[in-house]
């Protein structure tokens, strides 16, 4: 069964060729994941808007430096 095929038919959802795109007028970003192509992110450059919220659901990146980079970070389970 292709997954891809099944979410074209929700609405509100949309795919993207890359994460910077898939950032780039993101409300919220959720990372589910511990690949390291988002851990060597900078969430300051890569979104457009200022108040972006971003659930880190893996503990990838560091608390302290989205504190510093004033970026409404929650790591979940910590």
């Amino acid at each position: 069964m292709d997954t891809k095929k099944i979410l074209i038919n929700l609405k509100n959802v949309s795919f993207s060729e890359n994460i910077k795109s898939a950032c780039i007028d993101a409300d919220m970003i959720i990372i589910h994941t511990e690949w390291n192509d988002f851990k060597a992110l900078n969430f300051k450059k890569l979104s457009s808007k200022k108040n972006v919220i971003i659930y880190d659901m893996r503990n990838i990146l560091s608390p302290d430096k989205m504190k510093k980079d004033k970026i409404n970070y929650f790591g979940i389970g910590r």
